[in-house]
């Protein structure tokens, strides 16, 4: 399966990035069989994907351009150039790039959403905005649970609940802007595992919106909110950890200086608080601790988002070609024609 080998491959692309080491050129050998064995590529456009190899019957399953949609997504950050390529050719076979076409919108709403997701990061913004329109439509966006306080997309499925998978690649379409997909995976933020950090946060009951550090005063701006509305107002604790000198830290909430916390060790503090929305800023360093006298809380809050850094850390052979007529395949726009 090419779309899974490839998220496997962007695994441990971004697990050399943080950790060191080559363990991703294996999957540069992947690649390049790949190309040999699982697509065909003519005067840059794909042809025809494999969706799968069966080595058991020496049966290549392959589907038409569409099929390289799922892959595309998990090998951009890798290899962007044959990522374009994939992406390219999906969308000019379903006439997503072209406003003279009718749009086509696949049975499976996941190579639609695919489509807007890769379109996004690619900047494509006569296909993003084609799509997000018919996204819009097919992927039901809507609130639930206990007073609204959860939101999924639930597809048109009738379900109790919206799917993992499915909801979660919709999300992808909502967050970052063109390219940064591929700076999760090319330009990680290392510094996070040794800059002051958030941890024993109590979720469900409560959630954190933003953990931030800026680098230029020394203040992690922390937001929280009441994951679970009824237990608003209940008592809660969190810590701090990773701080040069807990002893020298000084805290404000909503604005206010705030006492209501203790120092664990010398690195590491708790605050006390209750379960609701609130601000909190860390002054962790002795340029932080200026901050607290010459900063107001909605300035700090702006230059954080502006420059700081989010710190949320949860404690192949001769083959035979199966070629599917369209009227049997799950997804139509993976086959040919």
């Amino acid at each position: 399966w090419p779309f899974c080998l490839s998220a496997a491959g962007l695994g441990l692309k971004l697990f050399d990035n943080v950790y060191g080491g080559d363990k991703v050129s294996s999957f540069d050998q992947w690649i390049d069989h790949a190309k040999k064995h699982y697509m065909s590529i003519s005067d840059d456009k794909l042809e025809w994907m494999a969706l799968y190899y069966d080595p058991i019957e020496e049966c290549l399953h392959t589907g038409g351009p569409g099929a390289g949609l799922g892959t595309c997504f998990y090998l951009l950050p890798h290899d962007p150039g044959l990522a374009q390529i994939l992406y390219s050719s999906a969308a000019a076979r379903m006439g997503w790039n072209d406003p003279s076409k009718k749009l086509r919108v696949p049975p499976d709403p996941r190579f639609t959403v695919l489509g807007l997701v890769l379109a996004k990061e690619f900047g494509d913004v006569t296909t993003e905005t084609r799509l997000r329109a018919a996204v819009e439509e097919i992927s039901e966006p809507r609130a639930f649970g206990e007073d609204n306080s959860e939101f999924g997309f639930w597809f048109h499925l009738g379900e109790n609940w919206p799917r993992g998978q499915m909801s979660a690649l919709a999300m992808v379409a909502e967050v970052g802007g063109p390219g940064a997909w591929s700076r999760i995976f090319n330009e990680p933020n290392t510094e996070r595992f040794s800059q002051p950090t958030v941890e024993g946060i109590a979720f469900p009951d409560l959630g954190l919106s933003v953990a931030r550090n800026d680098n230029d005063t020394g203040i992690l701006f922390i937001e929280a909110y009441a994951a679970t509305p009824s237990k608003a107002g209940m008592k809660t604790a969190f810590r701090v950890t990773n701080l040069a000198d807990a002893g020298a830290v000084r805290l404000r909430r909503d604005g206010e200086d705030y006492e209501n916390w203790r120092v664990l060790t010398a690195n590491e503090i708790e605050i006390e608080t209750e379960i609701g929305a609130q601000n909190i800023e860390v002054f962790c360093t002795d340029s932080g601790a200026r901050s607290l006298a010459g900063l107001s809380g909605t300035e700090n809050r702006r230059s954080s988002q502006a420059q700081g850094s989010s710190l949320l850390m949860p404690t192949a052979s001769s083959l035979t070609m199966l070629h599917q007529p369209m009227a049997t395949v799950t997804c139509p726009c993976c086959v040919g024609g």
